[in-house]
């Protein structure tokens, strides 16, 4: 019985992961198994962040879309003052929001919306002369960092982030 025992907990926790497996599940309740945070704005957001599970923007943008949600798209420096404090609460690091320069010519920024990030905005880090990663021959997404301002950045879509936050739609 006690060499039977481990293999059953194996057995339970298999069954158990397949039960809870995304493709069984509606959106709504995979949606509901993630930790939302509502902030002050009244918006929830999902802060994903893994050391050990990197996602490129594309990864992150589907993530987030198989979750009903989207990439957050703060487009007004009170909404980035709002998200910075709470995704530096998670982890200090580099956050990827839905912000690129993907399906676009080069520098031209759109949110998951499709409305535009110009290149002059006031919520770029203009110290470091953001956007300033485009036009190399990859497409570039939208990131703060919470120990670099609260400003965006701009780096390379293909790079594997460790954090991301997701939005649940209005």
């Amino acid at each position: 019985m006690r060499r039977a025992l481990p293999a059953l907990f194996l057995f339970a926790f298999i069954a158990w992961n397949a039960a809870a497996s995304p493709d069984e599940g509606t959106r709504n309740q995979q949606r509901s198994s993630l930790d939302l945070v509502t902030l002050a704005n009244g918006k929830k957001y999902y802060f994903y962040a893994s050391l050990a599970n990197k996602k490129t923007w594309y990864e992150a943008k589907e993530f987030c879309e198989a979750h009903n949600m989207h990439l957050a798209s703060p487009k007004t420096q009170e909404e980035i003052d709002l998200l910075y404090p709470a995704a530096d609460n998670v982890r200090d690091d580099f956050w990827l929001l839905s912000a690129s320069d993907a399906g676009q010519a080069a520098g031209e920024f759109k949110w998951h919306d499709n409305s535009s990030l110009p290149r002059d905005s006031a919520l770029w880090n203009k110290d470091d002369k953001e956007p300033n990663n485009f036009g190399k021959g990859h497409e570039v997404c939208a990131y703060f960092h919470t120990n670099h301002g609260q400003k965006l950045l701009d780096y390379n879509c293909d790079f594997p982030y460790r954090c991301f936050i997701c939005q649940l739609p209005n």
